[in-house]
């Protein structure tokens, strides 16, 4: 069969031991999936990796079934091509032996949509879902504004970053944390990133008003260059 049957086959063909099968952590335009092994199912019920993920105890985490395109042995690190396929569960246990979890279960993601405008004019948008964790939440984020930023513009020079009015990390009540400001300069990207994650951070982490995060929507604009202005003059009004 060609490679795309073979993937829809395994899209369809129930989870056994030896299935490829996925955990995800940030899933849409963006996509982290850890492949790896089924060990075990019994009805819904499913154990693999043989190994921790990420040692996070009890968890929520999307539950995918994978593919694998080839393997690449090596006696210093072998690999495997992979890709995730739809997602059928969650893995809720994270520990030394392996993941573990249910199908049929869903995690509530974390919806991050970004709008980068360029410095002609025209606009593109990303729609992607990220774990919702008080550690993991933050990093990831961090991770995939930095990856669109350099994926969509240069990643060496002078450049500036807008985060534009209306940017804003939507958090439970009804609450919102309004974000606007300019970063200019080499790193303009890495400020920009890690403003919006700093924030997410601070939010997920207050112990006196524990609170979850609905969604982050974020208006960006780049320029080619560095932006910036001189103070020529300060007066007071009273003496």
């Amino acid at each position: 069969a060609s490679m795309p049957a073979a993937a829809g086959q395994a899209k369809e063909a129930p989870l056994t031991p030896g299935s490829a099968f996925g955990v995800t952590l940030v899933r849409g335009d963006l996509d982290i999936t850890a492949i790896g092994t089924v060990t075990w199912v019994d009805g819904d019920k499913v154990l693999g990796f043989g190994h921790p993920f990420l040692s996070m105890g009890a968890t929520a985490l999307p539950l995918t079934k994978a593919y694998v395109y080839g393997y690449f042995p090596s006696l210093a690190s072998s690999f495997k091509l992979a890709s995730p396929l739809e997602e059928i569960g969650a893995i809720t246990q994270d520990r030394f032996p392996g993941v573990a979890g249910r199908t049929g279960a869903a995690v509530k993601m974390v919806p991050i949509r970004v709008e980068m405008k360029h410095a002609d004019g025209t606009t593109r948008s990303y729609r992607f879902d990220v774990v919702p964790d008080p550690l993991l939440t933050p990093g990831l984020l961090n991770l995939s504004l930095l990856s669109l930023l350099s994926s969509e513009e240069k990643e060496i020079g002078e450049t500036s970053v807008r985060l534009r009015e209306g940017s804003r990390i939507k958090i439970s009540e009804d609450l919102d944390v309004k974000l606007d400001n300019l970063y200019s300069g080499e790193e303009s990207s890495l400020y920009a990133a890690g403003t919006v994650a700093y924030m997410v951070y601070l939010i997920l982490n207050n112990e006196d008003r524990p609170t979850q995060i609905e969604g982050v929507n974020l208006l960006l604009e780049y320029h080619d260059e560095r932006r910036t202005a001189h103070v020529e003059k300060i007066w007071l009004e009273r003496y």
